[in-house]
């Protein structure tokens, strides 16, 4: 992913969230405040995902009649937020 494209996707999401910003000088938080962000998430979802059990995480994520589980569900927002992760990484190492 281009640079412009992430600003772009770093631009809809500190309007979504609205993150308080983390300065260079803070060495324990990534440069770029959305990464940091990403990468909180990341951890949260991972902490979610250990803790509930394969009953929750089998059931259907609405009542619709979906196949799709909650655990499918998880899995989704963990692989996105892995691959916004990755593509800083990436940019970090050009």
């Amino acid at each position: 992913m281009k640079t412009q494209q992430l600003d772009d996707v770093a631009l809809i999401l500190e309007r979504e969230f609205a993150t308080p910003r983390q300065t260079t000088k803070d060495t324990h938080w990534a440069k770029n405040p959305l990464e940091n962000s990403i990468s909180s998430a990341l951890c949260d979802a991972y902490d979610i995902r250990n803790v509930l059990s394969a009953k929750i995480k089998n059931r259907p994520k609405d009542n619709e009649g979906t196949e799709f589980t909650i655990g499918d569900c998880l899995d989704d927002i963990i692989s996105t937020l892995e691959e916004l992760e990755s593509m800083f990484q990436e940019e970090d190492n050009e």
